[in-house]
């Protein structure tokens, strides 16, 4: 049980940013405690059904407006080589003005968007909404990665088939 919070300012400052972007807070939590997600609620005001949600693992993606709050499940996928299996997890994201919480069972896609946003504050200015097109982008990242490793493995069997 791991949880990171940060804070991103709001783009003022940034050379050429233009106008002043989102400061917003992300809280994002790996396979979190009911304690630490009753915390969550109770600093954010998430609804009981949005928190019941995230206590479980999503059956499939989605993504749905549930009054002011924007909730995804994004599905990830990667290729674990020296086992060579494919490591299935999630990302779900409560995003809305002013604050992200993410309940992550795949803890790289959410270090490396907050990577990005640490390394760009143009996009860190664009706020909340540049969090969930992030996941989404390192998710389909993993998607190609094991597919690579897949169609590897079929050439390896087709060769060992078909070579006399």
């Amino acid at each position: 049980m791991a949880s990171v919070r940060t804070t991103y300012p709001d783009g003022q400052g940034i050379q050429g940013a233009g106008p002043a972007g989102h400061r917003f807070v992300w809280v994002s939590l790996h396979d979190p405690s009911p304690q630490e997600l009753a915390a969550v609620q109770a600093e954010f005001g998430l609804p009981a059904s949005v928190v019941d949600d995230l206590r479980t693992t999503a059956r499939r993606p989605a993504l749905e407006v549930q009054g002011e709050l924007l909730v995804a499940v994004v599905k990830t996928a990667s290729w674990v080589a020296a086992e060579e299996l494919v490591r299935l997890g999630e990302v779900q994201l409560v995003l809305a003005d002013g604050f992200v919480v993410s309940v992550d069972r795949d803890t790289a896609v959410p270090s490396r968007v907050r990577q990005d946003l640490q390394a760009d504050p143009e996009l860190a200015g664009a706020g909340p909404a540049a969090v969930l097109p992030s996941v989404a982008d390192h998710a389909v990242e993993g998607y190609g990665r094991v597919l690579t490793a897949i169609n590897d493995a079929v050439e390896e069997v087709e060769e060992a088939v078909f070579t006399p």
